[in-house]
């Protein structure tokens, strides 16, 4: 006990021997002496508590500014400003000892981070973060008993593993799409659903732009993912190792789908990207070894390294005409994949099949090049040539632009007889081969022509020779 409540419990005991003494004094026969010294030691009993539950257990410093304290009650109370200390499997956090005392953690308003290890396999089941704290450090709660915990729209990062088999926990709410996570921050944890905030399921979310990247990271009991119309961005490795996922729905809102998004969702066995999105970058859907079935977008441009790799359920895939760019290993790994069908003229897309070692490549698409008739002769440069890259059941066809995606040199193009055209191909169609084209240019035909009448003639004596007007039509 402290000085105070010494005084205020040596006061408390001489005015009740003193009224215990009165009570002798003047007690009937009926009174009993001992009555009053049992209600003497409860009184005395219940003082003692609530000392004891006033009085510090165990205290210390846990960061530069902060103190931590252990009460009777089992509370424990990190209080002042400013970072909490880290702490590590071989260095644990002082209050570790006193687990089995601690009933309520309580952290104050002021307190800026909660350090490496901090709550450690403790055994509370809830806790509530204070505003004032921006950052949760590397396995935190790790192993811990919570069952329940808010991330806080002032929490600027969750670090590693911060609550890594936390395996009582069951509901997650998530304020800010700016919090940054970072590996594992869930793994572990019993966490079968995730989805807008009022949806119900295990993980919600407030989230209106974006998926963060590692959001949902190695949450393997995930069985159900819904994603909200308004999210346009799929955060790097935000749905990687997923194993229970067997197929989402992506809103057509998404434009980005980031690195590893889906990679090692080991159950999904099919998706379809939105049509905003133009590139699928690297391990995108790595090592998804169920995975059959996946549209690709109309406007997809580029498919990075292992895009797809290690999909060795995947047998066939089409690959749309705006693609510019496959990685040479893009499709490695991938051994059941036996038709690639890419919209696209054969040559435009270089390294096929990409990796892919049983795969035939097909080619949707053939550059078509005109004119293929004579021209007529005009007495100035001919010009004609055109180039298009067609579907070959001729339900499409992509005009292409001169100067932008290809250059033309003339030669012989003026007067009658056969002129050529040399085709050098840039930027999009760059890796395909110098082309030459060949036209005749041939006189005009009379049909084509037509004498304007002629109008009578003055008589003169001699021969009259009028000028003959020809229209060309």
């Amino acid at each position: 006990m402290n000085t105070k409540t010494h005084c205020i419990y040596a006061v408390c005991m001489a005015f009740i021997a003193a009224a215990i003494n009165m009570f002798g004094v003047f007690a009937n026969s009926d009174t009993s002496i001992e009555t009053d010294f049992q209600a003497l030691n409860l009184f005395q009993t219940a003082l003692s508590k609530k000392s004891d539950a006033e009085t510090a257990i165990a205290s210390g410093e846990c960061g530069e500014n902060l103190i931590w304290t252990l009460d009777g009650n089992g509370t424990l109370t990190i209080d002042g400003t400013g970072d909490m200390e880290d702490y590590s499997i071989s260095k644990r956090a002082p209050w570790e000892v006193y687990y089995n005392h601690i009933n309520t953690i309580v952290i104050s308003e002021g307190v800026t981070s909660i350090g490496s290890y901090a709550f450690y396999s403790a055994d509370i089941t809830e806790i509530e973060i204070p505003d004032s704290i921006n950052t949760i450090k590397i396995f935190a709660f790790a192993y811990s008993d919570l069952q329940q915990i808010t991330i806080h729209k002032n929490i600027a990062k969750i670090a590693q593993g911060c609550f890594f088999y936390c395996q009582n926990l069951s509901k997650v709410y998530m304020e800010s799409e700016e919090t940054e996570f970072d590996f594992q921050v869930f793994e572990g944890c019993p966490l079968e659903s995730a989805g807008p905030r009022g949806s119900g399921c295990d993980m919600e979310f407030d989230w209106e732009t974006k998926i963060p990247a590692f959001a949902f990271c190695e949450c393997a009991k995930l069985t159900q993912i819904i994603i909200p119309d308004g999210i346009v961005s799929i955060g790097d490795s935000a749905i990687r190792g997923c194993k229970g996922l067997t197929s989402i729905e992506l809103p057509d809102s998404v434009i980005r789908v980031g690195v590893q998004a889906f990679s090692d969702c080991s159950s999904l066995q099919s998706i379809a990207i939105p049509d905003g999105v133009d590139e699928m970058k690297m391990y995108t859907f790595y090592d998804c070894g169920v995975l059959r079935e996946i549209v690709l977008p109309t406007h997809l441009n580029k498919i990075a390294y292992g895009a797809f790799y290690n999909c060795s359920s995947l047998t066939e895939i089409t690959i749309p005409n705006n693609i510019t760019d496959i990685d040479s290993m893009a499709f490695d790994g991938c051994t059941a994949l036996q038709n690639i069908y890419i919209d696209r003229a054969e040559g435009v897309i270089i390294d096929a099949p990409w990796s892919a070692p049983n795969a035939e490549v097909t080619y949707l698409r053939k550059m078509d090049i005109q004119p293929s008739s004579p021209q007529s002769y005009t007495g100035r440069e001919i010009t004609p040539v055109v180039i298009s890259e067609c579907r070959l059941d001729s339900t499409a066809s992509k005009t292409l632009i001169e100067g932008t995606d290809y250059k033309v040199a003339y030669r012989d193009n003026i007067d009658i007889g056969m002129a050529a055209a040399g085709i050098t191909y840039i930027n999009d169609y760059a890796n395909l081969y110098m082309q030459s084209a060949f036209f005749e240019i041939i006189p005009k035909s009379a049909e084509a022509l037509t004498i304007a009448p002629i109008p009578p003639q003055l008589y003169t004596g001699r021969p009259v020779k009028p000028n003959p007007i020809i229209k060309n039509f």
